[in-house]
């Protein structure tokens, strides 16, 4: 290090000292004079190289801040800093609410960490919401607590976000809770042109606030990373309104809804909250048919079992007010269909009067925060109903998107979608393919398929398939015996990526004689049933292993049916439980929550049998006498080859395909016949399938009908598709048929359904995704198709298309070699799928009519409204989206001057794009110049060049108030 000596120092240096790199002895002052002045000359000549440079950035610069962007960033780049904060000395009063909003930097990024800045001794809680757009201009400083217009006292808060549009909770502190960080890659998205526009943080004050330093302030700091999460993060906020009798020890306050949007969601956190008298609060999921309260179900048989919820969370409300993360091993997914129930307990034995739900300190709140990531947000919101009212109540979507339009038969076709062909490239196969062959046909290595299975996320699909063996009429003897003498060599249970077509996991070989029926249980659990083996198994679908059997393997159980003169009577006296534990052909299984498990022994027995989570036997029906049907039909009922079985977890009912009539029947959980739906004229039905999530409109069951070459059924004795639709939703009691033909599938035996909004479809407007199986007797030949049944579909736009964290790199592809053909292609039938087959609509004709019901039937009893409770406003701290707005209309005043943020923009998004645009390009033009104008001596120690040079990455500026930019 040399300094100059007192006096001497160079234009525009700020220091009279200068370091000499790399040199050990002491230059003189004339030596360091004569390099600076080298260094000086050669950056002057270089100039037009570097002005060129600082252009280039420039418009590097300007073209991304221009245009929306959405492509994935995961590289380390720099993180972005929010400070949201409100000064505690605006708390002149009790309850008062302040607000500040910010917003956001363009171009996509997402929210990694929340950190608080407050204590509760001064802020009572804060929260945080997104808007689309703008925040609302009436949106200022309430005092007094905050009601609706009629609750008296206080003043309405109304909006918080412009337009009326809905208004996200995002995060809540309260009670001294730290920081919150969100997993890798998972996160809110904001900016962009799908993210939210503005965030508005809420600062509750209890009590007034007499600050030692007028500018101490209380807030949130949000934490962002540029780019798009893998998984978008989302919160479900829970609120029901009531009021609590005094002195009472404990009272209970419910609020529940049903989950019916397709995309399963991911639970990370959740968050309570009440005032000084809550004592509890815990959210369970229903077990199917039992509903929340815990009771005996006294069955057919003499055993009792005790059917309870299921917890899922449970949080002391006194305790600081954190997102508690949900534990690795109580970690659990919402799938459609799903009903979960919020339950407040309060203690109210200081309470001289009632207490009623309200924002004040003096009032009550029951709220939980349940925060969940998807592919997609779904931010949604629950004032239920107050006592369980079956599952009717639903979640309210927080979305503008909701489709309110009647789906119209004639409107929706059936359209083939084409298998990928990315398969033929790494998987070697043999046989003679041709280009419509490959296009229409899915893995080679697929035999005669007889179960499919979507996973919830629609990423993959399940296959149960019979390698190279054919069920043909030598498979099984006289004695229902199967004839083939070993195992399926091949790997029975394949997972298919629907985006590539590849295997990804195959298990089972040397494990199935003769494969029939597939299902995913609710914790992801691969059910399957063997009709040769004579049982039922259930596979870990993670690794692939056995976890249990049901049934004596390669043993019939068989009883007398009715068709036999059996009784039950008889039937009883010859047979002990665990014979009724047994098998004889079953074709399918059906799986409650809490794995209970139905199954229909369908070939030989032809009943359906009821299992305990234990897999001990617990009742069964269809197998009475003709006798005993007359007696008492609504309680038992006779089948013919119930060939399929499906379970309807909102409506509590299961599902029944009797094969040879045509049928389709629902019955109560213990066999109750409620209902019965006759489809003979299309057919025999083989399958039946539930869809639960209603966002296309399309909700109901759906069966798949073949006349088997008999020309007075279906479509010419062909393959036909009926659907019974839910008029009001997938709880509803009314509903619509309607029909399609199928005429490229020749033998079908198994489907599944999944709704619209996962697999990749998102795009493809109204519809839902199918997979049909084959069993065709011809070796090699077509056994699966995937269908999309839609008011619209294109062969060459509509493909799948992953959504973001859809990683396929990091999946293991499978080479399996294929099986050879058995005969040429039938090239006609690549005419038939590029086919529109449209649907038409039947009246319900065919459904047998209504029956007496005695006191031994089942009834339902489900409501929209609050089973008789008086409907409250639902008060709660975070959403405000229908029912939640606390609060009703209020006069527009302007929002004060003073209360401006830095980099806060009022106007469009366009605007603050144009505006960022300017003003970056100004300081860009700046910096360039100043870099080319002063050589690297002459800038100072805190100069342009300093900064430029990655001596100092970034610039930190505190601001005296509002939004901090880092």
């Amino acid at each position: 290090r040399t300094c100059a000596p007192r006096g001497r120092r160079f234009r525009g240096q700020a220091s009279p000292c200068f370091t000499m790199v790399g040199v050990h002895r002491v230059p003189s002052f004339e030596a360091a004079r004569v390099e600076v002045t080298r260094s000086r000359r050669s950056r002057v000549s270089h100039r037009p190289f570097v002005l060129a440079l600082a252009f280039l950035a420039l418009a590097c610069f300007v073209v991304p801040v221009a245009g929306d962007s959405n492509e994935l960033d995961t590289s380390d780049g720099d993180f972005v800093s929010i400070s949201l904060a409100t000064k505690d000395a605006v708390a002149t009063k009790a309850d008062t609410y302040t607000y500040t909003s910010a917003s956001l930097p363009p171009g996509d990024h997402y929210i990694t960490r929340f950190e608080p800045k407050a204590t509760s001794k001064v802020v009572h809680h804060m929260l945080l919401f997104g808007c689309s757009g703008d925040v609302a201009p009436t949106l200022h400083t309430r005092e007094g607590g905050m009601f609706s217009a009629s609750g008296g006292g206080g003043q309405p808060r109304g909006a918080v976000c412009a337009g009326n549009d809905p208004e996200p909770f995002i995060f809540g502190w309260g009670k001294d809770a730290g920081d919150l960080r969100l997993p890798s890659g998972i996160g809110f998205q904001v900016g962009g042109r799908n993210g939210f526009k503005t965030l508005v943080l809420e600062v509750h004050y209890l009590n007034p606030q007499v600050p030692d330093d007028a500018n101490t302030e209380s807030g949130i700091v949000v934490h962002l990373r540029p780019g798009v999460p893998l998984r978008q993060m989302s919160v479900l906020a829970y609120a029901q309104g009531f009021s609590l009798p005094p002195g009472q020890k404990e009272v209970k306050v419910h609020a529940t809804c049903a989950y019916v949007s397709s995309a399963p969601l991911t639970a990370f956190a959740f968050r309570v909250h009440t005032h000084a008298q809550g004592t509890r609060v815990f959210l369970e999921k229903a077990i199917v048919g039992a509903g929340f309260e815990k009771r005996v179900d006294t069955a057919v048989t003499k055993k009792n079992t005790s059917v309870t919820p299921i917890l899922l969370a449970s949080r002391d409300p006194q305790l600081p007010q954190l997102f508690e993360l949900v534990e690795e091993k109580a970690k659990f997914t919402i799938a459609p269909g799903n009903q979960l129930r919020v339950t407040c307990v309060f203690d109210t034995t200081n309470r001289t009067t009632p207490t009623s739900a309200g924002w004040g300190h003096g009032d009550e709140m029951c709220n939980l925060y349940l925060m969940v990531h998807a592919e997609e947000s779904k931010y949604a919101s629950c004032t239920g109903s107050a006592t369980g009212g079956g599952g009717r109540s639903k979640f309210d979507l927080e979305t503008r998107e909701a489709r309110h339009t009647k789906v119209e038969a004639k409107k929706t076709g059936v359209f083939v979608v084409p298998p990928p062909l990315k398969y033929a490239e790494t998987t070697p196969h043999t046989g003679v393919e041709s280009i419509d062959s490959q296009w229409r046909r899915w893995h080679p290595s697929l035999g005669q398929v007889s179960g499919v299975a979507f996973e919830p996320d629609g990423r993959h699909v399940w296959v149960f398939h019979r390698g190279r063996r054919v069920w043909d009429e030598k498979s099984f003897g006289d004695d229902f015996k199967i004839t083939h003498g070993s195992p399926i060599a091949e790997n029975t249970l394949v997972k298919l990526c629907l985006t590539t077509g590849l295997i990804v996991m195959q298990f089972g070989a040397n494990e199935h004689y003769m494969p029939h029926g597939l299902t995913l249980g609710p914790d992801g659990d691969i059910w399957v049933t063997d009709a040769g083996a004579h049982v039922v198994i259930r596979y870990d679908a993670r690794f692939g292993k056995r976890k249990a059997t049901f049934g004596k393997e390669l043993k019939p159980v068989r009883y007398r049916t009715r068709r036999d003169g059996g009784t039950d009577e008889a039937r009883r006296a010859e047979s002990d439980e665990n014979d009724r534990a047994g098998f004889c052909m079953p074709t399918a299984v059906a799986v409650a929550e809490n794995g209970q498990f139905w199954v229909s022994d369908g070939y030989c027995n032809e009943r359906i049998a009821r299992f305990a989570e234990d897999g001990s036997f617990v009742s069964e029906w269809g197998t009475t006498s003709i006798d005993d049907a007359t007696k008492n039909m609504r309680k038992n009922v006779g089948f013919d080859v119930p060939h399929a079985i499906a379970l309807h977890n909102r409506r509590s009912r299961i599902l029944v395909a009797d094969r040879e009539r045509g049928h389709v029947t629902e019955h109560g959980l213990e066999g109750e016949l409620l209902e019965t739906h006759d489809f003979s004229e299309h057919g025999y039905v083989y399958h039946v399938a539930t869809l639960l999530s209603e966002e296309d409109g399309m909700s109901g069951f759906y069966a798949l009908c073949w006349g088997r070459g008999e020309a007075t059924l279906g479509n010419k004795g062909g393959t036909r598709l009926v659907a019974k639709w839910d008029e009001g939703g997938s709880g509803s009691s009314s509903s619509r048929t309607a029909r399609w033909d199928l005429p490229f599938v020749d033998a079908p035996h198994a489907m599944d359904v999944v709704g619209g909004g996962v697999g990749g479809t998102k795009t493809w407007k109204r519809g839902v995704s199918l997979f049909v199986t084959e069993t065709r007797p011809k070796l090699g030949d077509v056994s699966l198709r995937r269908l999309w049944l839609g008011e619209a579909f294109n062969v060459t736009t509509n493909v799948v298309e992953p959504p973001l964290g859809w990683v396929y790199d990091e999946e293991r592809y499978l080479k399996v070699p294929g099986l050879a053909r058995e005969g040429p292609d039938d090239t006609f039938e690549t005419m038939k799928i590029e086919r529109e087959r449209f649907g038409r609509e039947d009246q319900n004709r065919n459904d047998i009519g209504d029956v007496v019901l005695t006191d031994t039937n089942a009834v339902d009893t489900y409501t929209d409204d609050y089973d008789g409770v008086e409907k409250i406003a639902a008060p709660q701290h975070g959403g405000g989206f229908g029912k939640f707005r606390p609060g009703g209309e209020v006069k527009t005043i302007p929002v004060p001057e003073k209360s401006a943020k830095l980099f806060q923009f009022r106007g469009s998004d366009r605007g603050v794009r144009r505006w960022n645009t300017i003003w970056g390009a100004g300081v860009l033009f700046v910096t360039a110049l100043a870099f080319v104008m002063f050589p690297k001596q002459t800038r100072g120690k805190n100069g342009w060049g300093r900064v430029l040079e990655g001596r100092q990455r970034r610039a930190r500026e505190e601001t005296p108030r509002g939004v901090e930019l880092t």
